[in-house]
């Protein structure tokens, strides 16, 4: 590429995966602009801007770009919009993007967007989750799920930086002052999940744990008749029994485990 650009390359490891020969490649300049490259290195001249906002100029706000990242299927890009709110848009080949839900909560207890400018992409492969360090001091965290993206606010600080620790057990923040902030990743973890999703994935061959039918203290026991790899959905009465569980699950190994919630507060 003969114009100077500060490129920040990720590999998208689905191409990687697929192909033979071909590595794509994704990049963020230092005006917020998106490019794509084809090539065996991240130094290939063959760089092609992605013109997103005039590709979807009657669809999404026009964007600024700040974070870009990959996970084993997908680009994912994060900006700031006209109305200076962020958004996230994912895609598999670099060529069409979808926007992403960054809004949680529900009507029983409001809903929040996220509202930070995202400095950093972050993909756990082992949880499956994507972590977002804003300069708002909050980390939103994306899971499969479509509407269930999760908001904490950390620290009043502005946060710059972002990272997993050596043994990928804590995401690292690094403030303006220089702080180091340490999370650990299952706390950072999303558990809840909508109903929609659950079904999806129980009809897949996953399974529905009603704590209403089982006594809490018998959970480890059956857990054990379970494949470590098995989709699990807990439900309780309010949700504090199925979250608890979820995360003892996790902690036993099994990634693939949920928390629904509780089944009378989504009735009312």
């Amino acid at each position: 590429m003969k114009e100077k650009k500060s490129m920040t390359i990720k590999k998208v490891c689905k191409e990687i995966k697929y192909t033979d020969c071909v590595q794509t490649w994704i990049g963020l300049d230092d005006q917020g602009s998106l490019w794509i490259s084809t090539g065996s290195a991240a130094s290939s001249e063959e760089w092609k801007p992605i013109l997103f906002n005039q590709m979807y100029k009657e669809y999404y706000p026009e964007c600024h770009f700040t974070a870009i990242g990959a996970t084993e299927d997908d680009y994912v890009a994060a900006g700031i919009g006209e109305d200076g709110l962020p958004y996230v848009f994912r895609s598999l080949m670099g060529g069409v993007w979808e926007s992403i839900n960054l809004v949680c909560g529900n009507r029983l207890f409001g809903y929040q967007r996220a509202s930070g400018r995202i400095v950093e992409i972050l993909y756990d492969v082992k949880t499956k989750q994507l972590f977002m360090p804003c300069d708002n001091g909050e980390l939103l965290t994306v899971p499969d799920c479509p509407k269930c993206v999760k908001i904490q606010k950390l620290t009043d600080e502005k946060i710059v930086k972002g990272s997993f620790s050596e043994n990928c057990r804590d995401i690292i923040l690094i403030t303006e002052t220089g702080k180091e902030l340490r999370v650990d990743i299952e706390e950072a973890v999303q558990i809840r999940i909508s109903p929609d999703y659950a079904d999806k994935r129980i009809n897949e061959g996953g399974v529905l744990a009603d704590l209403r039918k089982m006594q809490e203290d018998d959970v480890e026991d059956w857990l054990n008749t379970q494949p470590k790899d098995k989709f699990i959905a807990f439900i309780c009465h309010y949700g504090v029994q199925a979250d608890r569980a979820a995360k003892y699950a996790r902690k036993k190994g099994y990634e693939n485990a949920y928390s629904l919630g509780g089944a009378r507060l989504q009735l009312n």
